[in-house]
């Protein structure tokens, strides 16, 4: 993705321009990979980027580009067009259905094939194979940066057997994957 957290960005010295700016150099990044990974011909030359003589060596032929982010109309553009799989940020559940036809429509418009594209949603996910480890795994959870279980963006807490009922829900809007990024 384009990139959100503005301080990790400052922890390791990257810039972290404003979110078109960032598209931008998303996508020339993502074109460059292309060549770079042999998957288009020829050199590349962005304005961020240049790829000579691709392409590079060793060759990493299983390698897989992830695309990901929470935007409605860039970020499956982005997917469909360059990625193996699209890594859709929760939102609500009538979201995902559009964002996956926007990102198969892309692969369609880009020549690729729409049904390769596999799809994952990056939620908060807290279980437990009871409810008294679901409590304990939460109580853990709420100690760690950057986790908040309090957040309802995503209902994929509790105990197994209520977390099977989302996942398939998930799985029936198009998901392969359901997780937290981690």
């Amino acid at each position: 993705g384009t990139g959100w957290n503005e301080h990790e960005h400052e922890r390791f010295g990257l810039p972290f321009p404003d979110l078109s700016e960032r598209f931008t150099r998303l996508e020339e990044a993502l074109e460059y990979l292309s060549h770079a990974l042999g998957r288009k011909d020829g050199a590349f030359r962005g304005i961020h980027y240049a790829l000579a003589e691709p392409p590079v060596e060793p060759q990493a032929p299983n390698l897989r580009i992830i695309v990901g982010g929470a935007g409605d109309r860039r970020t499956p553009r982005l997917a469909g067009t360059y990625g193996d799989e699209y890594n859709i940020t929760l939102r609500p559940d009538s979201d995902i259905p559009l964002r996956i036809s926007r990102a198969r429509e892309a692969a369609e418009r880009a020549e690729r094939d729409p049904e390769a594209l596999r799809f994952s949603v990056m939620c908060d996910v807290i279980v437990g194979t009871t409810e008294a480890d679901f409590q304990r795994n939460l109580a853990i959870a709420r100690t760690q940066p950057g986790v908040h279980p309090g957040d309802e963006k995503c209902d994929q807490r509790g105990a197994d057997e209520k977390i099977e009922p989302h996942a398939a829900q998930m799985h029936a809007v198009g998901g392969h994957r359901v997780g937290d990024g981690q």
